[in-house]
């Protein structure tokens, strides 16, 4: 007697090749087939030829230890304060986001992206810099507060570190 496929395995394999799909247009390109990023409303509003901002470049050696060698992250991020913070201590817990939350020097992530589930996948923020839009499996968003110029009160303020990666 000659079986006919099962309506439910059909089914599953269809879902499972349709996810497949997406999780490789995400790990290929960044973003699932028909949700492309379009650019925010006001990057018209910089100085760029196509109405994108130009990045500005620094040169790391500015922000070195004092001994010209090592690169100083405390350093950087106090003098790059554009609002002139007198402390950048944080001023509450620290949130951490994207499918590496968990990993640090001491438990490091040793899968490529290729390896990631499409829950992964899914969990990697999204950064636009200048003008290309980068996947970050860890993005840490540290508060901390300011003057504010005009004299009422202070302004509460994040200082936001993404890590893109994995590229193997």
């Amino acid at each position: 007697m000659l079986r006919s496929p099962n309506l439910s395995n059909l089914l599953v394999e269809a879902v499972q090749k349709w996810v497949e799909g997406i999780v490789d247009a995400k790990v290929r390109n960044g973003t699932a087939s028909g949700s492309q990023r379009s650019a925010p409303a006001w990057s018209g509003a910089y100085g760029g030829a196509d109405g994108a901002q130009k990045a500005v470049t620094l040169d790391p050696k500015q922000y070195t230890d004092g001994t010209g060698q090592h690169f100083d992250y405390s350093e950087f991020v106090a003098r790059e304060n554009p609002y002139g913070a007198e402390s950048m201590e944080p001023t509450g817990e620290i949130d951490v986001v994207g499918p590496a939350s968990r990993n640090n020097v001491g438990n490091p992530l040793r899968k490529g992206l290729g390896q990631f589930t499409p829950f992964e996948v899914d969990e990697c923020q999204h950064w636009t810099f200048d003008t290309t839009t980068y996947r970050v499996t860890k993005a840490i968003r540290i508060p901390y507060r300011y003057k504010n110029p005009r004299g009422d009160g202070e302004v509460e303020a994040h200082v936001l570190i993404g890590f893109q990666g994995p590229g193997y």
